[in-house]
């Protein structure tokens, strides 16, 4: 449901007419007279500014490339947002303005359905509804996208999550429709002036835009809201109804029985399948889905339905060839590609824009300067959004995000903290130690886990009920393959573990082990508990050996200590459950959400100081 219904105004949004909603035929003429060709560019000016301009070589590219030391301005809707320049100036750019309340131009076509959409998304489908119109927030999320920046926005919120789906859909779709219309215009001069017109407005392959997105039911709603923006009486939607049989949530969808937290369920609504791809083709009077790549607009896809056609070096068949002039990548829910395999975006990301290895049909002479000079990267606008800032999310920024018009990023503070959340009484440790660089991270966890920490639980018979939580299925196996050669030399030693590629007759059993004392430790990873929720009952201590991705994580797992969770036997032994998380300062982002900047400020900087201790408030 949207948070916010306003009344339409002629603020900000302005729909401007199109020559014909820019839903052309290839090829197909139209006439000419029925509006302005400037009025026909309206719908995506801020497009033709960032892309129909030709770098003068001695100032482009921007290499080497980096990015300036970030201005700060404060928006309204969006709080405080970091600004960033290329480090190397790039003189004669067109400008563009970033700032709130700046007039939206859409294409004709969307603006029209704009309407349908939000009452869709309010509620109001099938009944008389209030006139609506984008709310400020929305409002303010298209201006910094339609500045062609890259944007980071790692504050999504459910709550925000429509607003979020419907912003960068319109973005891109009135940046893919107003482009269509552009080329087959000029495609019109061109046969009328008997080949004398000339225009480079092109890249090398057709595809414009990528919509990278987690599960299959994400992708469902995002290609039903663009059926919605570009609707017409006449429209044919060609292949809906095998699309509708592969990505329509199943009828006997889980419903939330308040077993397990909120969020799972919106995680896991719908189909949660990672595995698909799909082409989308825009056409006069004809949507169609399942296009073939290279004849395709725009493309929704996940990082590993991309990677089976990408492929693998050395691999006979593969092609990455389609993702040459990708002008515009969309990465939602970026946080849940860490559950899944953060690598696959990684490749996905270094497959874009390079050199074709074929031709495909292009005709070189519409193909703007910038793409044949290799320069398509410093074109590409990167958008990703996510839950959580991430040290991941923010090398895959620094290695392979080239905007020539640089990065804009929300940075606001943290509001409530994670430990906030806790509501059994026990003491939280937090125990740093200092590796050299964040390559030796690492290994020096290991060392501080396996000379300190786990002797230490050895020793002490009240520290068993421990459950050691993991964040990377690497350490896991790490710990795993030690903790085995310990049980080997030492028969009191006992464990159990549960990750992601655990059956489940397996984790029954370890679960139950663990919690009747049979087993001591118990090894558990984080991905197992993100795609599961399960409360594990019976433990009385937890390690961190890493601190979660997901703050909610860490007080959801200490609450699991609370004494309806625990045996009988333990009994009146609360006072000694203990919680032990190891940090180092390359997890700064990780602890901020989970302790709020004062108290992280005091764990991450106080050097003088290797022990903090928290308790509830």
């Amino acid at each position: 449901m949207r948070q916010e219904h306003q009344l339409p105004s002629m603020g900000s949004l302005q729909s401007l007419p199109d020559r014909e909603h820019a839903l052309h035929e290839d090829g197909a003429e139209t006439d000419s007279n029925d509006q302005s060709s400037s009025d026909e560019d309206q719908g995506s000016m801020n497009s033709i500014l960032h892309l129909e301009w030709e770098p003068d070589e001695k100032f482009f590219p921007p290499e080497p490339y980096s990015l300036q030391p970030c201005s700060l301005q404060q928006w309204p809707q969006l709080g405080l947002i970091k600004v960033q320049l290329p480090t190397k100036e790039v003189e004669g750019a067109p400008q563009i303005a970033l700032k709130p309340n700046t007039k939206i131009n859409l294409k004709k076509i969307l603006a029209d359905n704009l309407q349908d959409v939000l009452q869709v998304q309010s509620g109001f489908e099938g009944r008389t509804a209030p006139k609506l119109k984008l709310n400020a927030y929305e409002e303010s999320l298209l201006n910094v996208l339609n500045s062609y920046r890259d944007f980071y926005f790692p504050e999504r919120t459910w709550d925000r999550a429509e607003s979020l789906r419907l912003c960068y859909t319109l973005h891109v779709m009135n940046h893919v429709l107003g482009s269509r219309a552009r080329s087959i215009r000029h495609s019109i001069d061109i046969r009328k002036s008997g080949g004398m017109a000339e225009y480079q407005d092109q890249g090398l392959t057709r595809v414009k835009a990528l919509i990278v997105l987690p599960f299959r039911n994400s992708a469902y709603r995002v290609i039903k809201l663009i059926l919605k923006m570009v609707k017409e009486i006449k429209l044919r939607i060609l292949n809906e109804d095998r699309f509708e049989e592969e990505f329509r949530p199943p009828d006997e969808n889980d419903s939330n029985t308040g077993k397990k937290p909120d969020d799972y369920y919106k995680f896991f609504e719908g189909d949660n399948d990672d595995m698909f791809r799909i082409g989308l083709r825009f056409t006069r009077r004809r949507v169609s889905l399942y296009s073939s790549f290279y004849s395709s607009d725009l493309l929704i896809a996940s990082p590993l339905g991309l990677r089976m056609i990408i492929g693998s070096k050395g691999d006979e068949k593969r092609d990455f060839d389609f993702m040459s002039s990708i002008e515009i990548i969309v990465v939602d829910q970026a946080d849940v590609f860490f559950m899944q395999n953060w690598e696959h975006l990684v490749d996905l990301f270094k497959h874009l824009n390079i050199k074709p290895r074929e031709s495909h049909g292009v005709d070189f002479s519409r193909v703007r300067t910038w793409c044949v000079n290799e320069w398509r990267k410093y074109f590409r606008q990167n958008i990703i959004l996510s839950q959580v800032q991430h040290p991941q999310i923010n090398a895959l920024i620094r290695r392979y995000n080239f905007n020539y018009r640089g990065l804009v990023s929300v940075s606001n503070p943290v509001r409530v903290a994670a430990i906030a959340q806790v509501t059994v009484q026990v003491p939280q440790i937090f125990r740093s130690f200092e590796p050299m660089s964040a390559l030796a991270s690492s290994d020096a966890r290991f060392e501080l886990f396996t000379k300190e920490v786990l002797p230490q639980l050895m020793k002490d018979k009240l520290l068993s009920h421990c459950m050691i939580f993991v964040r990377q299925y690497f350490d896991f196996v790490r710990l795993r393959n030690y903790m085995r050669d310990l049980a080997d030399r030492d028969a009191g030693f006992k464990f159990t573990q549960i990750c992601e590629y655990t059956k489940d007759g397996k984790v029954a059993k370890s679960r139950y082990m663990f919690f009747h004392g049979k087993r001591k430790y118990l090894l558990y990873t984080e991905r197992f508990h993100f795609f599961h929720r399960y409360t594990i009952k019976g433990v009385r201590h937890i390690v961190f050996y890493e601190l979660p991705t997901y703050p909610q994580l860490y007080s959801e797992l200490i609450n699991m200590m609370s004494p309806a969770n625990q045996y009988k036997l333990a009994s009146g032994m609360e006072s000694t459950f203990t919680v032990t998380s190891l940090y180092c300062k390359y997890d700064a982002l990780t602890i901020l959400p989970i302790l709020g900047e004062k108290r992280t400020s005091w764990v991450v900087y106080k050097r003088d100081k290797k022990v903090h201790l928290f308790t509830k408030d």
